[in-house]
């Protein structure tokens, strides 16, 4: 549909939940985790995921 291999979207969901955004649970779905705006900013440029511009 939008031309993105399943490989590709599970090794971005790993990393999304290695990195403590978001939580998966199987048969259930996947879930962004509660943290406030600016630590979930922190921890995208921190991974080099966001270019952000102070």
């Amino acid at each position: 549909m939008f031309g993105i291999s399943q490989t590709s979207v599970k090794e971005a969901v790993t990393v999304l939940e290695s990195s403590g955004i978001i939580t998966v649970r199987p048969g259930v779905g996947m879930f962004i985790n509660e943290d406030s705006r600016q630590d979930l900013l922190y921890k995208l440029t921190a991974s080099g995921a966001v270019a952000h511009n102070s």
